[in-house]
């Protein structure tokens, strides 16, 4: 497959990714980020460095989140995919920051929703168990906390996950399912990768933000970035200051 044009606002050139492909995706991140989660863990227990509820812990355990980069390069290799199909280019440094600035907005408008989609969900559902741990992985104590939190959210969280879930899984699922339904599965398959229930509709709705991001930034990368970090970066400034 020939190396597409970064000018192109429309990736004719993406493959079609099958509800299959999407199970088999999410399956495999899940199985390789549990079990490395559960390795770290031990070996934090080892070392009696705490990870369940600490920022630093939570800082640790995000480097989970690279196993999601496996299975990508393995379809990378079964469908010949380059990094500019997944959307990781820019025509300039201008445009670049343009898009990086983009989702930054988007990010911050995303935190009232969230309250809200919150709020809701938990009228539906009731009460979160455990949300306190959950609160408390998002609150820093100190700046080394807080600058440990912040960049791995910026640095592996939002890279990682926006590269898999948008990137691959939106652009196949919008060519073998149409642009609304592909935007809407893949952020369906993203809430459920968080593999928590009181979050899968919260996670959906700021999701389908996330990859109308992706859509009208012509299915670049770096706004979806942008967004998710900035959304996740704020919530532990509103949780810890």
């Amino acid at each position: 497959m020939a190396n597409p044009s970064p000018e192109l606002t429309k990736p004719s050139w993406t493959w079609s990714a099958s509800f299959e492909v999407g199970f088999y995706t999410l399956f495999l991140g899940a199985l390789l980020s549990f079990l490395l989660g559960t390795l770290l863990e031990g070996v934090s227990n080892e070392l009696n460095i705490q990870v369940a509820g600490s920022p630093t812990g939570t800082a640790i355990m995000a480097t989970s989140e690279v196993s999601l980069v496996i299975p990508l390069l393995i379809y990378m290799r079964k469908f010949n995919i380059n990094r500019t199909q997944l959307g990781i280019y820019a025509r300039n440094w201008g445009q670049a920051l343009a898009d990086a600035a983009f989702g930054i907005l988007i990010g911050l408008s995303m935190i009232p929703i969230s309250i809200f989609a919150s709020i809701l969900n938990e009228i539906l559902l009731g009460p979160q168990p455990g949300a306190e741990n959950i609160t408390r992985a998002y609150t820093a104590t100190s700046p080394i906390e807080a600058f440990l939190l912040c960049s791995s959210i910026a640095l592996v969280v939002a890279p990682v996950e926006e590269v898999v879930v948008r990137g691959f899984l939106q652009q196949g699922f919008e060519r073998s399912f149409g642009k609304a339904k592909g935007l809407l599965l893949a952020s369906l398959f993203f809430s459920i990768m968080h593999l928590n229930l009181w979050s899968i509709f919260p996670l959906m709705l700021l999701g389908v933000i996330v990859g109308l991001c992706f859509q009208l930034k012509h299915w670049r990368i770096m706004a979806p970035i942008a967004c998710h970090a900035c959304y996740m970066v704020g919530l532990v400034f509103s949780l810890s200051f």
